[in-house]
């Protein structure tokens, strides 16, 4: 299946194969899903890693909770059906547990 795309659909006047422009999109949802899955994995190492930080805990976990937030901003502006409440109410429980997080003089994480 073709079709045609004007100037504003994608920046340039043409045509594109359906299936390949799916492949695509797929694919840099793939990239996206990956870097998203990396930044929070970093976030969970910032936070089981709590003893080789000391104080920049905190600092720290909140940068990689500002990178994990930013890519999936990215994401749902790029993908608006990957947006749903369970995905929102996830990231609210998140930022909340992040947000909530400190350390006690023995420098036990209370979540």
């Amino acid at each position: 299946m073709r079709r045609s795309l004007g100037v504003n659909d994608h920046g340039f006047s043409g045509t594109i194969d359906t299936q390949q422009m799916d492949q695509n999109t797929v694919l840099a949802l793939t990239h996206d899903v990956r870097a998203f899955s990396d930044s929070l994995t970093k976030l969970h190492n910032v936070i089981y890693k709590r003893n080789e930080l000391g104080e920049s805990l905190r600092v720290t976990a909140h940068e990689r909770l500002g990178e994990v937030l930013c890519i999936l901003k990215t994401i749902l502006k790029k993908y608006p059906p990957v947006n749903s409440t369970d995905l929102l109410t996830s990231t609210g429980i998140l930022i909340s547990r992040i947000k909530g997080l400190y350390i006690t003089s023995q420098w036990d994480i209370i979540v």
